[in-house]
């Protein structure tokens, strides 16, 4: 089976068999503690029901002092599972071993800690969310026309199944740090938090004109002509 693209570290709770592989590393005082109990990193493996034998779906942190009832986004773990901490997807499509409500496979999980934040706060009815995995530039060398249209596609399959007024929350890696974009379709704008406090960068930019674009295609009148950034 071949390993797909990674993708950036994000934090993630998910639930995972106690019986993951386990690296012998100790979280240090310089690593992110999401959880309060100390974390390993560690490598998790699903069986391939294909050919046999188990695959690398992502590498993460396990936080193994978890008792039965402690739960992942409101779901118990139950006996023999661990919370785990999701890094470096290495499989997104691989299905999750305890699906979460908002999530059921690895690529989902990695964007789904946005989707549950706005769901506790009674926020999820004004967006949807779109995969930081399936926007943010992890290939080099490649066509950089072909692929900012390739991800910018993405989004306008998100834009044309979208009841009208919602928002999109865009979770976007540069390779150095996080931005976070509320786009806003009908109003043509872009509202983006940028912790560098700097302009984001082309690829950033061109990927959002080009989805914006081309749904204004779509959907002709009754779109802001002028786009506000």
């Amino acid at each position: 089976m071949t390993e797909e693209t990674t993708a950036p570290t994000v934090d993630q709770h998910n639930s995972f068999k106690a019986s993951c592989t386990l690296n012998e590393k100790e979280a240090g005082p310089s690593d992110p503690k999401p959880m309060p109990n100390a974390s390993k990193e560690c490598q998790l493996f699903l069986p391939d029901l294909v050919n046999g034998g188990d695959v690398l779906v992502t590498i993460g942190r396990a936080y193994m002092d978890c008792v039965p009832t402690d739960t992942v986004h409101g779901i118990p773990l139950g006996e023999e599972n661990v919370r785990v901490t999701i890094t470096i997807p290495k499989l997104k499509r691989a299905l999750l071993p305890i699906p979460m409500n908002e999530a059921t496979c690895i690529e989902e999980a990695v964007s789904g800690y946005l989707a549950d934040c706005c769901r506790r706060i009674g926020m999820d009815q004004r967006f949807e969310f779109i995969s930081p995995v399936l926007v943010s530039p992890v290939q080099q060398n490649v066509d950089r026309a072909a692929y900012v249209r390739e991800r910018a596609e993405y989004i306008l399959r998100i834009l044309r199944n979208a009841p009208k007024g919602k928002r999109l929350l865009m979770l976007y890696n540069s390779g150095q740090h996080w931005i976070l974009a509320v786009i806003d379709p009908w109003d043509d704008s872009v509202l983006y938090f940028n912790p560098l406090e700097n302009e984001p960068g082309d690829d950033f930019k061109d990927l959002i004109t080009t989805a914006l674009n081309d749904w204004k295609l779509l959907v002709g009148s009754g779109v802001r002509q002028r786009r506000n950034w």
